[in-house]
């Protein structure tokens, strides 16, 4: 049974917290261990979609455009980061960069910021649509969750990691991590099966 060596859950109370965080996962901090496009800016790069039906609608992309390269050009390690509900990739790529004053790049690590499709928020009312890994019916924690979201977001995210370990990085040293609604999803990987 293949685990994802690093996983990060990340609820920031302070802006400083999650970058220093990130950069404790990559030294192996034992804290975290659980078993748009912008070319622009310096770092990022432009890459492919990754597609997924979520919660019966038709297959939608999940965006993995905004993507800091590491410095040195290779990668050894990989963070993944979804965003909360509502933003994007590009949005929380961009909020990590002002925190760290544009410099949030890493000499051997990959940082990936996938955007979650536009989907059914209940939260919204009945019409309401928005970027989100999973639909949520209530804000109360005894309301109902949806399983079938999290579980599809959490195939496609494992595409993610696999495609990853395809190019040569070893499983143990990629971290999925988020923010906000892209925390509690990167929990939910610990219940993949592989």
């Amino acid at each position: 049974m293949r685990k994802v060596g690093v996983i990060a859950t990340l609820f920031a109370t302070s802006s400083a917290f999650v970058p220093s965080l990130l950069g404790a996962a990559l030294r192996g901090s034992s804290i975290l261990r659980g078993g748009g496009c912008a070319p622009r800016r310096q770092g990022a790069v432009c890459s492919s979609e990754v597609t997924t039906a979520m919660s019966g609608a038709s297959p939608r992309a999940v965006d993995v455009s905004a993507v800091i390269k590491p410095s040195s050009g290779m990668h050894d390690s990989t963070i993944i980061f979804l965003h909360g509900s509502g933003d994007s990739g590009q949005g929380v790529s961009e909020w990590v960069q002002g925190v760290m004053g544009g410099g949030f790049v890493f000499d051997k690590t990959r940082i990936v910021f996938p955007t979650a499709p536009m989907r059914k928020y209940s939260l919204l009312g009945p019409h309401g649509v928005q970027r989100v890994w999973f639909d949520r019916k209530h804000l109360d924690p005894s309301g109902p969750e949806d399983v079938e979201g999290t579980d599809l977001t959490r195939v496609q995210i494992r595409k993610l990691i696999d495609a990853e370990v395809a190019a040569g990085v070893p499983l143990e040293r990629i971290v999925v991590g988020g923010f906000s609604m892209g925390a509690a999803q990167s929990l939910h990987m610990l219940s993949d099966p592989e």
